[in-house]
């Protein structure tokens, strides 16, 4: 008559092992892909920056762009002409794994995902003419947003 019990009983441990084991899995993945997008965005403002620097002195020392840090957002301000100014606005969503883009008089915020590659992340965004899907380091995801921003 014990026997069941028994049965019952080493099922149930080993059901238990399995998910406790699932579950320290799972959150030793989200801590990693949770760093690593951290990681991610303090590149992505070190690379902003160095461009910036790069970018303003190419133009003979006038300050075309500028970068103000915010409460957990990034603002990167094109000043073009006196009466031009253009302004995109980045936010790292860390609960999504996401970057959030957006800018003034625009209804649509643009969401970039987040991907490990390599213990890395990367953004991925979908290619309008291709239809595929386009993963970029921060250094690339940099010299996109300035680029986006003066092309408009």
């Amino acid at each position: 008559m014990a026997d069941w019990i028994d049965d019952l009983v080493r099922n149930l441990k080993q059901k238990y092992n399995d998910q406790r084991t699932s579950d320290q899995k799972y959150v030793l993945e989200e801590n990693q892909k949770h760093a690593a997008g951290r990681q991610f965005m303090a590149t992505f403002q070190e690379d902003l920056q160095k461009y910036i620097r790069e970018f303003n002195a190419r133009m003979g020392g006038s300050s075309v762009f500028s970068l103000d840090l915010g409460n957990g957002s990034l603002t990167v301000k094109a000043q073009l002409t006196l009466q031009e100014m253009k302004t995109t606005t980045l936010r790292y969503l860390e609960p999504l794994f996401q970057v959030a883009m957006s800018s003034p008089g625009s209804a649509v915020e643009k969401i970039f995902r987040l991907t490990l590659v390599g213990g890395m992340a990367m953004v991925e965004e979908m290619s309008l003419t291709s239809g595929q899907t386009v993963q970029m380091s921060a250094s690339d995801f940099a010299k996109m947003v300035l680029t986006k921003l003066i092309q408009g």
